[in-house]
């Protein structure tokens, strides 16, 4: 005859299978997100771009794609201040892979958010 449980155990069986739909319904998200499509725009007048180089205007998921971090360098400045490089924490770059082009993912918060669902993240200087 089976072992009568205790509530506690009871309780912790629940909290065991709600994890387990839970770990699941966030990978299921992870997916989704990894496959939303950012289009390739000529919206961004940079030094990144070879010159007459133009987007293509075609999408890619972003989970193929590198985040590219923006690093700005800050001058000495004072005694003890700056020389250091900061990240830009507002925009982001990824490069088009069907033709090139470096685009600008413009301060959007839901864009730069997903930056964990990109294949990866690369920093990149501004001088």
């Amino acid at each position: 005859m089976p072992k009568k449980l205790t509530p506690l155990e009871k309780a912790n069986r629940k909290i065991k299978r709600v994890e387990a739909r839970l770990s699941e319904a966030v990978e299921e998200r992870a997916q989704l997100l990894r496959a939303t499509l950012v289009k390739c725009e000529n919206r961004f007048a940079n030094n990144f771009n070879r010159p007459g180089l133009k987007a293509c205007g075609k999408s890619s998921e972003i989970g193929k794609l590198t985040f590219i971090r923006l690093l700005h360098y800050v001058r000495p400045y004072g005694c003890t201040g700056g020389d250091y490089w900061q990240a830009d924490e507002k925009d982001a770059l990824f490069v088009c892979p069907h033709c090139g082009y470096t685009n600008r993912l413009y301060g959007e918060p839901d864009v730069l958010k997903l930056r964990e669902y990109f294949a990866k993240t690369e920093d990149r200087e501004m001088r």
